[in-house]
């Protein structure tokens, strides 16, 4: 846009910000891309709301002391953009922008877009969009989220009423699992978990841990868990005695245990 900016108040550059759940989006003219500048931009956005992540390219505009400074104080989680692909929601919001604008341009006989720049903002944000079946107005109120979600990810939304295993669910973990805590254990699957937490992955993935509690590393698919329902457990050998209780090694668990006898 520099070479408008005679007729733009010398706004050089439009930074653009799309919230890529509810579609969102917001176009802030600046003059230079500077940290100040970059910075005054992202307040007047966070007036409005804060995301909890933001996504941006490597530019110093956004690695510099001042804008990282107020994403701090924010909590927002910032990274950069390791290849333009990963910048498609927002480069795509940008071909709509841009689309809007040289159709005024044309329509109007003019370069000047600083003045009809809320207009067009406004039109976008207020017109339906395809991924999320609703205006990105409507998207962004909270009643609308769950809605928001299912539109953008209907196959999650569908698996997730599936789900084969609870927390607290007994579980064996499969053969083929191996090295998922210190060491290999050849009887893991005769060792028992509980489901601990339920992750709302596509598909389901669960974290779980063992009889003490301890939480084992990483997460497992439901194929490599089978429901344990016996309530019974194995006595692999006594390890000490005395009159009333004994000191039991269960199979398959690395912690043995005093028992009464009777």
């Amino acid at each position: 846009m520099q070479k408008y900016k005679t007729t733009n108040k010398n706004m050089n550059y439009i930074l653009t910000i799309i919230d890529v759940f509810s579609k969102y989006a917001w176009a802030i003219p600046i003059q230079r891309k500077t940290g100040d500048e970059i910075t005054k931009a992202f307040k007047n956005v966070f007036k409005e709301r804060i995301a909890s992540k933001l996504q941006t390219d490597k530019g110093l505009e956004f690695i510099n002391k001042l804008t990282q400074e107020l994403l701090k104080k924010h909590n927002v989680h910032w990274f950069a953009t390791e290849n333009e692909t990963k910048a498609q929601v927002v480069e795509r919001f940008n071909r709509t922008l841009k689309s809007k604008m040289w159709k005024y341009f044309t329509e109007n006989d003019t370069k000047k877009w600083i003045d009809i720049l809320p207009a067009l903002m406004k039109n976008y944000n207020s017109s339906y969009h395809r991924s999320i079946k609703m205006t990105p107005e409507q998207g962004s109120l909270i009643e609308n989220s769950a809605e928001v979600y299912k539109n953008l990810f209907p196959k999650i939304s569908s698996d997730l009423k599936k789900r084969k295993f609870n927390v607290g669910d007994r579980i064996r973990i499969s053969r083929k699992q191996k090295d998922f805590r210190k060491g290999y254990l050849p009887n893991f699957t005769t060792e028992i978990f509980i489901v601990n937490e339920i992750l709302k992955t596509e598909p389901y993935t669960y974290k779980i841990k063992d009889m003490d509690g301890e939480k084992v590393q990483g997460s497992f698919y439901e194929q490599e868990m089978v429901k344990y329902d016996n309530e019974f457990y194995e006595i692999e050998k006594i390890l000490k005695s005395n009159k009333n209780k004994m000191l039991v090694k269960w199979k398959g668990y690395e912690t043995p245990s005093w028992i009464n006898k009777k």
